[in-house]
């Protein structure tokens, strides 16, 4: 069984969160020499890009990268972090980080937790052209 960066980020978040320094130092050592001994010292970078968003999201706080043909004006940048922090979060903090795309014609992209949302007229069709090419 191949265990994946994002489970090995899991662990490190479990044997280090809640810690003391010293026990989070034997812990992470003990952890890069599993890595060592299986060969995926090389997936580190991943491991620690996993292990981030992690940590930010059990404290609270979640960023979410938002693309768009143009910038969400007050009340739909309220009501979407409203949406994404009663579905994310335990009540932390939302940070919008918008991206203007003109290649968006409508709607919009959110890259959230590792996960990629398209709601944009360009993925409307292209979810219809796959639905209509199964029938």
């Amino acid at each position: 069984m191949k265990i994946t960066p994002l489970q090995y980020a899991r662990v490190l978040f479990e044997v280090t969160n809640g810690k003391e320094m010293k026990m989070q130092k034997e812990n992470i050592i003990s952890f890069v020499k599993i890595l060592r001994r299986y060969h995926h010292i090389k997936y580190i970078h991943k491991i620690l890009y996993f292990y981030e968003d992690i940590c930010k999201r059990e404290l609270g706080y979640l960023q979410v990268d938002l693309y768009s043909h143009s910038f969400l004006e007050g009340k739909q940048r309220d009501q979407l972090q409203s949406i994404i922090k009663a579905q994310y979060t335990k009540g932390g903090n939302v940070s919008l980080k918008e991206q203007k795309d003109e290649k968006i014609l409508g709607g919009f992209i959110a890259e959230i937790a590792n996960t990629r949302y398209e709601r944009s007229i360009a993925g409307a069709f292209g979810q219809f052209r796959d639905y209509i090419e199964k029938k």
